[in-house]
């Protein structure tokens, strides 16, 4: 790239709309073009699209928009006001794929250079497992987060650029875990991440008031000040996190010795993870473990809104409950086991169920993670039907998800037995002593 050309950001949109949301997301690219690339920002596109008959088959109730382009695939697009410039056109590209994801962010920078850089992940989200779900291959996939992370961090080491603002527009991000990931190192890539409090509206976020934000301060170094301007100009629940490596191994050691306190003294008061984290009586034990824990999470929340009522916190922690036996180790505890802040944190202990001496099973997994997408299990491919339907019966979800099958022709015991071969190589133990 020419030098003399480089501007002061790039906006780089990853919009996945290889599934459900497809016209939501090509909503986002029409949004985009109402203010566009300037003098001083460049804006880019990465966008997938599915069979918008897809998304007819999972939202029955709802009345999807006719198609105003007809095409199908992932195309690139330098985003103009009114008239986008295609790149290129990627033909069919599973937006699940890591690989994916790397080499747009990669291809961006080395092709849109500039002094700032905002990233914008599209999809659908759950929390530390999994997002930007793809179900236009021959399976239904979902990105990891551990993947998802490991790509992103990756773009420091062979870019030598930084994410100043990464906007996770997908539901349920605000998480403790994911930022840890994203900050484990001492030099990170990410520096700052917006998203939702919890859940975000199936429409989105309104791009042009993220662009907008971005060319009102286009001419500065202050990449909060634009944060807090998308904040102040949107009229959804969101929050800003500081991804500080420092900042984020203080709040492991203080969840650790919260759980650590919680298990040395089980006999006292039970409780499960969310009364934990939540305590507010003075004679329990742990009690100041829980003000410290609660006072570390604030020192990187740069700042948030709620308009909603509900009482979700601004930045969670998981505490859903996992259960497994010495025989048996769920799939979702060899994922957050995967994530940097599950391992060597007695709060694994505290969310399975188990004493301060863990099943030694899980020290055995091999938490290698690797650039791949993993295949959704039916069962998890059904609860992210019924996430965008909740007023359905179990039946009406299941005809649903049978009919999803037939019009991909995917068979089921096929796409179960790719689910259940990942759990094998993700823990490499097909048997226990």
């Amino acid at each position: 790239m020419n030098r003399k050309n480089k501007k002061n950001w790039t906006i780089l949109i990853y919009a996945d709309g290889n599934n459900e949301l497809e016209p939501e997301i090509w909503k986002s690219k029409i949004d985009a073009e109402k203010v566009g690339s300037s003098d001083n920002i460049n804006v880019v596109m990465q966008i997938a699209r599915e069979s918008r008959e897809l998304a007819k088959i999972i939202r029955p109730n709802e009345i999807i928009p006719e198609n105003d382009e007809e095409w199908v695939g992932v195309r690139r697009y330098y985003i103009m006001n009114t008239k986008s410039k295609l790149i290129k056109d990627l033909g069919k590209l599973n937006m699940a794929d890591p690989h994916n994801l790397y080499d747009f962010i990669k291809w961006g920078m080395e092709n849109y250079e500039a002094k700032h850089y905002m990233v914008v992940l599209a999809s659908h989200g759950a929390s530390f497992i999994a997002a930007l779900s793809d179900l236009s291959m021959d399976a239904p996939y979902m990105m990891g987060v551990p993947q998802m992370c490991k790509a992103l961090n990756m773009i420091l080491e062979d870019v030598g650029h930084n994410i100043d603002i990464l906007v996770m527009d997908m539901c349920y991000m605000n998480s403790i875990e994911i930022m840890y990931e994203l900050g484990k190192k001492t030099k990170n890539t990410v520096k700052n991440v917006l998203t939702y409090i919890s859940e975000g509206p199936i429409s989105g976020l309104p791009y042009e008031r993220l662009i907008d934000s971005i060319e009102e301060y286009s001419t500065t170094d202050d990449s909060l000040a634009i944060i807090r301007k998308i904040i102040d100009s949107i009229e959804m629940d969101l929050v800003a996190i500081e991804i500080n490596h420092g900042k984020l191994k203080k709040i492991k050691n203080k969840v650790n010795s919260l759980a650590y306190c919680y298990l040395s003294n089980q006999g006292y008061k039970k409780k499960n993870p969310y009364e934990l984290i939540n305590s507010l009586d003075s004679s329990d034990p742990w009690y100041q473990y829980v003000i410290d824990v609660k006072e570390s999470f604030e020192k990187i929340i740069i700042n948030y809104k709620r308009i909603s009522n509900n009482a979700n916190n601004i930045l969670n922690i998981t505490t859903h409950e996992m259960f497994f036996s010495n025989k048996n180790i769920a799939y979702i505890v060899l994922i957050y086991y995967s994530l940097s802040f599950g391992k060597n944190n007695y709060w694994l202990n505290v969310i399975t169920s188990k004493s301060l001496k863990l099943n030694q099973n899980i020290e055995r997994v091999n938490t290698q993670v690797r650039l791949k997408p993993f295949v959704l299990h039916p069962t998890g491919l059904l609860s992210e039907i019924h996430a965008i339907n909740i007023d359905l019966t179990k039946d009406e979800l299941e005809k649903i998800l049978n009919k999803l099958f037939v019009f991909k022709g995917w068979n089921y015991n096929e796409i179960e037995m790719k689910s259940k071969n990942q759990v094998k190589n993700l823990s490499k133990l097909n048997s226990y002593s």
